[in-house]
């Protein structure tokens, strides 16, 4: 990879990865997606101790939609079980396409399974950790929220996602900087809580952006079907 490139990739990972310390909670959510990491690491969590349970969330999103044949939150099941979780200590959430779909199907997973958590543990991809933060320290005001992700070095990414072989380089960095572009657009709808995004970073995502990494944007008139999609949602699940 150019290594002008890679070095802008870098400055939105330092940013995106939050790499936050974590505490033992009432329950693990691993967010659906095709990092089978994820799962990996939801299941390493629970046997540490650090979750009663854990709620997989995903039916098929960008990544993985005619890639896997089985949800997002059933092929991470299978994951979590040859590594040792027993099945009844998961529930699967399999309706989830966004991550504002993971948080809110979930909520209505734990209220209808009489689950009160009071605090959570958000399993995510590593550069997905900020979004993930933003999301749902917005829907779950109510909850103490951990978010972590599988080990990770900023420094050996490519190393990282091309061992999951599913999705190529390419690909990955384009979803890389629509997380800035979805920290940007959605936080003028009180869709997430705001975040700053420090100048250096926003000159790393120009520059990708003006390197062609854009297949993943939302413009406006994306954000705006999002948008009502989400509060329509809400209005029905409430």
């Amino acid at each position: 990879m150019d290594k002008n490139i890679e070095e802008q990739v870098e400055v939105l990972l330092e940013y995106l990865f939050i790499n936050n310390k974590i505490k033992k909670a009432d329950v693990i959510l691993g967010l659906g997606s095709i990092d089978y990491k994820v799962a990996e690491k939801c299941a390493e969590l629970y046997k540490q101790g650090y979750g009663k349970y854990i709620i997989f969330t995903g039916n098929c999103g960008k990544g993985t939609k005619g890639i896997i044949t089985k949800t997002e939150a059933e092929n991470f099941k299978n994951i979590a079980l040859n590594k040792g979780v027993p099945d009844k200590k998961i529930y699967l959430e399999k309706k989830a396409t966004t991550t504002w779909e993971n948080f809110i199907y979930s909520k209505s997973l734990m209220i209808k399974n009489n689950l009160n958590p009071k605090s959570i543990i958000v399993v995510q991809k590593p550069y997905a950790e900020r979004r993930s933060y933003a999301i749902s320290g917005k829907f779950y005001t109510d909850k103490d929220i951990f978010v972590t992700s599988p080990d990770f070095n900023i420094q050996h990414f490519v190393e990282y996602y091309e061992d999951i072989k599913e999705n190529n380089l390419s690909d990955i960095i384009c979803e890389i900087v629509a997380e800035i572009n979805i920290l940007e657009e959605f936080s003028k709808y009180d869709m997430l809580i705001p975040q700053k995004i420090p100048t250096k970073v926003k000159i790393a995502y120009n520059y990708l952006v003006n390197r062609g990494y854009t297949k993943y944007l939302f413009d406006e008139n994306k954000v705006k079907t999002k948008v009502s999609k989400i509060n329509k949602l809400l209005e029905y699940e409430n």
